[in-house]
């Protein structure tokens, strides 16, 4: 609903020049810079400032770009109420997610959500927890699940959940019988952690500094699904949300043990928007059910008497921290 020469001008901020923008649009670079040149015409001053690395915003620029977003929010409100005209028969509601919340939350939460309005699409994009924040302040999205306390004041805490960081191990290891440990008691054991930058790298962190630790892992990937084989697949341990690996199927190869250290038993899921948006209304709508979905997929249930009598013959417990 914006006009061409907004919607090229919005593509090059977005992606940091002429030519990245006119190859995301599949149109010739001297098309885009046509159109810049008649923008800049119209409005009285150059946009941008251009040079070898891409293209940086003037003053003036900076502030066309915040009335684009602004302007982009405004279409997409009027076109989710024009199709709440139609009972939420249409839309696209977009999500960007932490991958703890792929396995338990995200799939059911859509899957309930399209069973009594299957007319919204769903896009996802599957990011760490400081890209879902990138993404919100972006305006890439409309609704962003990450791990962790995220305290910036742009950002508007729609739901929010304790989700603890637990030891996640082999369900035959030596340690999953215990009804906790604590992070020195893991460090007899190769440890898998996640990259340095997220969110479980620096509760992880901040629990070896509290203990005066130091630790040399044996893995480091951003991949959550790749540090949950790990633990399967050998003597080792990581550190993981509970979601990541509880949830209504569960996998008994695995065990789940608190741990007693205080910056792992501190961290949250949180569904995040950003603050003073109006969100689509079909994305509003998703939000709000969405967050029911994610305080019933926190909370672990107590295993059944037979689960916890089988906890060292490979029965995944789940364990509340």
């Amino acid at each position: 609903m914006l006009k061409t020469s907004l919607r090229y001008f919005e593509a090059i901020v977005r992606l940091g020049s002429i030519r990245a923008a006119a190859h995301h649009l599949r149109i010739a670079q001297s098309a885009v810079s046509r159109q810049v040149q008649s923008l800049e015409e119209e409005v009285g001053a150059r946009l941008f400032e251009r040079s070898r690395r891409g293209v940086q915003l003037t003053p003036a620029g900076l502030t066309l770009r915040d009335y684009v977003k602004e302007a982009s929010f405004q279409a997409e409100r009027l076109r989710s109420e024009l199709d709440a005209l139609q009972n939420l028969r249409r839309g696209t509601v977009r999500l960007h997610v932490a991958e703890t919340a792929i396995p338990h939350l995200v799939p059911a939460a859509i899957a309930d959500f399209r069973a009594e309005h299957p007319g919204i699409a769903f896009c996802v994009v599957v990011a760490s927890s400081a890209q879902v924040v990138a993404a919100l302040r972006g305006g890439e999205t409309d609704i962003g699940i990450a791990f962790g306390r995220n305290a910036e004041p742009e950002l508007l805490v729609m739901g929010r959940a304790a989700e603890p960081l637990c030891a996640v191990m082999c369900a035959s290891h030596p340690l999953a019988t215990l009804p906790s440990v604590t992070i020195r008691q893991t460090l007899q054991w190769p440890i898998g952690i996640a990259l340095t930058g997220g969110s479980t790298h620096a509760l992880v962190s901040a629990a070896l500094a509290s203990s005066g630790l130091r630790l040399t892992p044996a893995l480091e990937t951003n991949s959550i699904d790749l540090l949950r084989r790990f633990a399967l697949n050998s003597v080792g341990i990581t550190f993981l949300p509970r979601l990541m690996v509880a949830g209504e199927e569960p996998d008994e190869r695995l065990a789940i043990v608190p741990v007693e250290d205080a910056p792992l038993r501190e961290s949250h899921v949180e569904v995040l928007a950003l603050r003073g948006r109006s969100l689509p209304l079909a994305a509003e709508a998703f939000a709000a059910h969405l967050v029911r979905h994610l305080h019933r997929a926190v909370v672990a249930p107590e295993p059944p008497s037979s689960a916890r009598a089988s906890r060292g013959s490979g029965t995944l417990r789940h364990s509340s921290a």
